[in-house]
């Protein structure tokens, strides 16, 4: 079963994400930025961890030999932030994290 794509919430927190995260993966455009962060939808591992700054549940997906990390709503409709990580331990050391 082909899981729905998600989505950006509104084209400026694309745009701000972008601004903030886009240089560090390497991504010139906003258009590679969106295709990175679908990428990393498709191929990275899922795993569930709760935000600490808004105590919301969130969907994590994490390619370990990129380092790109993905979050995404708890009901997987938006992403939240796309970036690569510091190292490779990232996402085991999120609150609640089930990676």
């Amino acid at each position: 079963m082909q899981r729905a794509r998600p989505v950006w919430r509104t084209r400026n927190n694309l745009l701000e994400h972008f601004r903030w995260h886009g240089g560090k993966l390497g991504t010139l455009t906003v258009a590679t930025y969106e295709r990175s962060a679908l990428a990393t939808f498709r191929t990275g591992r899922r795993f569930t961890f709760t935000d600490l700054s808004s105590g919301e549940d969130r969907i994590g997906y994490f390619v370990r030999g990129t380092r790109k990390f993905l979050s995404l709503s708890p009901d997987e409709q938006y992403f939240v932030t796309h970036f690569r990580a510091d190292d490779a331990s990232y996402p085991k050391r999120l609150w609640r994290s089930t990676y």
